[in-house]
This record gives structure tokens, sequence and C-alpha cells, in this order.
């Protein structure tokens, strides 16, 4: 049997409250959501523990405050289907069982959020040797239903996070939009199944994710390989690119297993180009506005802590510690000048990880730890295509946050970024140079910052 800790049962009382109000849930949700407890366990004639728990899981779908546009279900109501359904489960009533089975697929389905990891648990499927042995379409389906199989598949992949994930996107699910009879009875049943730690191939819940995690799995893969095909035959139209976008965006799933997993390969090129031993030749222009006004805040911070030394007399550490080094003064003009600086950043990157992945293969054989690095080199630079995705969002983030505190440690780039003419003297040499859009890009920041 499985063993993981229920979500509702890990708020106490002191825990924010899970409506998302701020407070503590002593203060906010707890009286209602106690309310409606009382209400739901009236349909429960037993002291089994796992009634209990199911009792109080679906308490707080009702019970926590809703927002504008939530409609969360009535207690009356969910204690009446929550009655029909243990006689229904416990009489065995089929056709019933069968509604709500379909009803919580149709309720997983919209809760898009709630998946297994789909690439790497679908391959765990399909590499398992009673699979492997199935070679026609129909062995397949018929294996896809095999309880040994997929309790040895998927009980690695039902972990604390995925349960808190799946059982809080239902949450939202139920509480977002009107539930059908039979969705809010394979709810139930799912949540059920859930309490009483049912291994995957045991239980309505992770059976129903894990078919329509297959589902998606087998829709997702058909586009991108008709994609990848397009690709080789001369690459991709806008519409196609598009497409990417939005089938990302509709199984959120699949990008955060990508990005996890370029996060993972590009992580050694990160280190090293934050470490120092990668340097990367990022001009000035693709961090300007960042630097200036790093460079600002860092005078204001000097100023401070002068003021405070003079004005109170109190030594530096303890001036500098009252100081916030939060969004203000550090944080907050490095992410507005990334704002500005993004697109030609981003260029200036894959340039010089081009330009360092040409070198690297114009040399001699290398050793295997160097290979290694060279690879995550090149994943780095394909995560820089993945605007859609939230690795490439903490990849910029991250490599703009190295770059603008490099700059500012650069005694030459520190020369030009102290004085106004110089600034100017660099827009002249851009432009001489033929780089229009760069001396108009460093023009602009000058005019932001008032050098």
């Amino acid at each position: 049997m499985l063993s993981f800790p229920l979500p509702w049962n890990e708020i106490r009382r002191n825990d924010p409250c899970p409506c998302g109000s701020g407070v503590k849930y002593k203060r906010c949700c707890r009286r209602e959501v106690e309310e409606a407890e009382g209400i739901i366990g009236q349909a429960v004639r037993t002291d089994r523990s796992e009634l209990r728990e199911l009792v109080r899981g679906l308490a707080f779908m009702a019970g926590l405050r809703p927002d504008e546009d939530e409609r969360p279900p009535d207690p009356q109501e969910l204690a009446a289907l929550l009655k029909e359904v243990i006689s229904g489960v416990q009489g065995r009533k089929t056709g019933a069982l069968r509604r709500w089975e379909e009803g919580l697929k149709e309720l997983l389905r919209s809760a898009r959020e709630a998946r297994f990891p789909p690439v790497e648990a679908t391959s765990a499927y399909v590499s398992h040797p009673t699979i492997r042995e199935s070679l026609s379409e129909d062995a397949m389906e018929r294996r896809s239903a095999d309880i040994e199989v997929l309790d040895e598949v998927l009980t690695p992949f039902v972990t604390p996070e995925l349960v808190e994930e799946v059982y809080w996107s239902l949450v939202a699910e139920v509480r977002g939009r009107e539930i059908s009879y039979d969705e809010m009875g394979g709810l139930i049943c799912g949540l059920w199944s859930l309490c009483r730690r049912d291994d995957p191939g045991r239980s309505p819940l992770w059976m129903s994710l894990w078919l329509v995690s297959l589902e998606e799995h087998l829709e997702v893969t058909a586009i991108v390989n008709d994609l990848v095909e397009k690709i080789g035959k001369g690459g991709l139209e806008q519409e196609d690119v598009k497409r990417l976008e939005n089938l990302f965006i509709e199984h959120p799933a699949y990008e955060r297993e990508l990005s996890a997993e370029h996060w993972k390969e590009a992580r050694t090129a990160l280190e090293a180009i934050v470490s120092g031993d990668v340097s990367l030749d990022i001009p000035l222009y693709a961090v300007i506005h960042g630097a200036l006004g790093l460079a600002k805040a860092s005078d204001e911070l000097v100023g401070i802590c002068l003021r405070k030394m003079e004005g109170e007399q109190i030594p530096p550490v303890e001036a500098l510690s009252e100081v916030l080094f939060g969004e203000e003064l550090m944080l907050k003009p490095v992410m507005e000048g990334l704002g500005e600086d993004h697109i030609p950043f981003v260029d200036a990157v894959s340039a010089a990880l081009e330009a360092w992945l040409d070198e690297f293969d114009a040399a001699p054989t290398r050793e295997r730890e160097g290979v290694e690095l060279r690879d995550s080199m090149e994943s780095l630079l394909d995560t820089l295509q993945l605007y859609f995705t939230t690795v490439y969002e903490h990849v910029v983030v991250l490599m703009y946050f190295q770059a603008v505190l490099a700059t500012i440690g650069d005694p030459e780039k520190q020369r030009r970024l102290q004085n106004s003419e110089a600034l100017r003297g660099y827009a002249e040499e851009l432009a001489a140079g033929g780089n229009m859009e760069a001396a108009k890009h460093v023009r602009r920041a000058i005019r932001a910052f008032g050098c």
C-alpha cells in the first residue's frame, strides 16, 4: 500500500489559509470548513478513518471562501452524493461505478495541471518487460489495465508532491465551473481511494490519471512528430511555431517536464559560466539598462550607509545591515533592465555560445569532462530557443544577473558606465561599425538614465 500525507491533513491552525488570503487558517476559513465538515459528515455512519478523512477533504472544497469567479459545491448536496457513492461502492453497483469512472476521467482532462510526468512515466511503462512482449495494439490496450504492471510502473511517481498537486488542481476545477453529477461522483470515488492509499492499479484516481496522461501523450507525440517532419523538410512556418507554443500552454505537464530536462542538461554549462570557469564575451550594449540601473542603486546604497554612519555614529557593518538588499535596491533595477535589454541580450548570449562551441570544436580532441561541458553548452544554446517555457525564463534571468555583475566588475566597462561622454562615444563606435540597432539601444539607455 502507498504511503503519503493527505494535503488537507497538513494544514495547521497557524498556517496560511489555502484560500490564498494570506491570513492564518484559524482566523480565515477554518470555521466555514468545519461547518461544511459537520454537514457532509452526516452521510457517514462509521468511524472508519478513511471515510472521515474523505469528509474533511470534501469539506475544504466546499468551505474555503470563494473568489468572485468561484462556485464551491453545496455541503448538503455533497453529503447526499457521498451517501449515494458509499452505497454504490459497497453494493458494487456496476452501472453507477462506470459512470463515475468516466466522470472522473472527464474532470481530470479539464484539470490539466495534474498529470503523471508524461514522457518519463510512459517510457517506464513501455519499457516494462511485460509490455515489451505485447506486440499487437489489442494486447497493448489490454495491458494498459494490468494491475500488477501499473502498480510497479506508477508507484514511484505517486509522490507527496503529486498527491498535493492533484488534490488542489481538482479543488480549483470543482470550484471554477459547473460540475456534472457523474464528475462529482467520480471525484468522491477518486478521493476515497486516495484516503485508502490504494496502489495505482487498484485506485480509480491513479488509474484514471494514468489513462488521461497516456491519451494526451499519444496526442502530443503525434503533433510533435508532425512538426519534426516539417523541420526536416525545410523548417517551421510561423503558424507551426504558434502551434507548438499553444501545445505546451494546453498541456502544462509537458512544459514542466521539458523545462526540467533542459535545466538538467544545461546545468553544467550554467555553473561553469556563473563560477567564471567559462567566460562569455557579452557586449556592454546587451546589458546596458541593467548595468546602469544597478550602478545607480549601488550609489544610493553607499549614500544611505554614509548618512547612517555620519548621522548616527554607528559602525559600517551595522549601518549596512539595516539597508534592505531586496527588490527596491538590487533586484528591481536589474529586472527592469532585463525588460529593456531582453532581445539584444538573448541574441548576444546566443552568439557568444555559438562562438564558444566553434572554438571548442576546432580545438584538438578533448577529454570526457570537456565533452560533457560542450554538450551542456549546446543544450544551453537550444534552451534559448524555447521562449515559451519556464526554463527559458530561469536561464535568461540567471545569465543576465551574472552578465550585469561581470559588467560592473569590468574596469573598462565600468569606466564607460560612469562617464556620459564615454557612453556616447561607445554608441558612436557601434554605429560606425554598422551595428545601428545596438547604437540606438545604448542611446535609449542614456536618455532613460539621464546620462
